[in-house]
């Protein structure tokens, strides 16, 4: 359940909250129980993608593209250590997905709630900034099913990735668990796709109504990765 609570103040040192970029909500409304910043709906479907740490040495064909954070996350703390460095080049682009903190199934539960909680603060900062944002609703085990949708609202547009799941009969069960839950919560109109599919991740996409966008990666040296499957 979501609840229109609004935070003007936050009563503390700025220069002491800034570490959890309280600064930056300030007049967000937030979700219930998990406090995470509500996001109004999407309905953006990027045309191609490009990764965070290429979005410097991007030419100006690239800024076409929305930019992804499905990548170690080392390749992108440096964001969440100073978002403001990173606006400027980020406003060049079509858009962004949020940024996709590791929520793996072997994390501690209060480690996975808190990289959920960058995810959704990083978006919020980059959306207030005036920039397209396509809500990611990643997730891990049946711990994160609780929080894992939680700020995001039903019948938008959403992304997840699938990275390094499909292979792994166990963690292909676990991925396509998750994948029925975020389905079943948040009914979203597309899901982007960020890896690999499978038949079982289509045919969960055709029982929610939700069309399937696939971005798999090609490692040919290009930034660019484009759309493989359209519904």
């Amino acid at each position: 359940m979501n609840c229109e609570h609004v935070i003007t103040q936050s009563g503390m040192n700025p220069k002491y909250t800034d570490l959890f970029k309280a600064s930056e909500l300030l007049g967000a409304s937030f979700s219930f129980p998990y406090n995470f910043p509500l996001f109004k709906a999407s309905k953006l479907i990027p045309e191609k993608l490009i990764p965070f740490d290429k979005i410097f040495r991007a030419k100006k064909d690239d800024y076409g593209a929305f930019v992804h954070f499905f990548l170690q996350d080392v390749c992108f703390e440096r964001f969440w250590r100073n978002p403001g460095k990173y606006i400027p080049q980020l406003k060049k682009f079509a858009g962004c997905i949020m940024p996709d903190f590791s929520l793996c199934y072997d994390f501690p539960y209060p480690l996975q709630l808190y990289n959920c909680y960058r995810n959704r603060v990083l978006g919020f900062i980059m959306s207030s900034n005036g920039i397209p944002v396509v809500m990611n609703a990643s997730f891990g085990d049946a711990r994160t099913f609780d929080f894992c949708t939680e700020g995001i609202p039903r019948g938008s547009v959403i992304a997840t990735g699938s990275l390094g799941t499909m292979k792994n009969p166990e963690e292909r069960e676990l991925f396509l668990r998750g994948l029925g839950v975020i389905l079943g919560k948040l009914a979203p109109s597309d899901l982007i796709l960020f890896g690999t599919d499978s038949e079982d991740a289509r045919g969960l996409c055709e029982e929610y109504g939700t069309i399937l966008h696939v971005f798999t990666p090609v490692w040919d040296g290009s930034f660019i990765t484009r759309e493989v499957l359209h519904g």
